[in-house]
């Protein structure tokens, strides 16, 4: 995944699809609208700096995130077999930054702003 400018296409809008029973009860998988490919921890691993990418949907951890509300529309990342947290490195938001998995540290790095684009939609 890399960071981009908005411009408003498919390849930047996310479906989080809530998962209301079963194993990952209360977390998210989150869909990539343009591909309907999953946000997923590469190659499963579980360790820090650890690329984020699409990858077909399998239901595994490495897929599963816990979306934390930090402010009205700002929210923390989390996977939940890692426990690190969706990050920016080096909070170098330039266009075409890659994004990885890293411990919590509370940086401006690890908080992204979400914007509802469906009616009823809300957090």
């Amino acid at each position: 995944m890399t960071l981009w400018k908005n411009h408003g296409g498919d390849n930047q809008r996310f479906y989080f699809h809530f998962q209301r029973t079963g194993p990952f009860s209360g977390y998210y998988a989150i869909f990539c609208v343009h591909s309907w490919k999953v946000l997923d921890c590469q190659y499963s691993s579980k360790a820090p700096e650890t690329i984020i990418w699409q990858y077909s949907h399998n239901a595994t951890q490495a897929q599963q995130w816990l979306i934390e509300k930090e402010d009205k529309h700002v929210v923390t990342i989390k996977n939940i077999a890692s426990e690190n947290m969706v990050d920016i490195p080096g909070g170098d938001v330039k266009n075409g930054a890659r994004l990885w998995m890293y411990p919590r540290n509370g940086t401006i790095a690890q908080k992204f702003y979400l914007i509802c684009h469906e009616r009823g939609a809300r957090w």
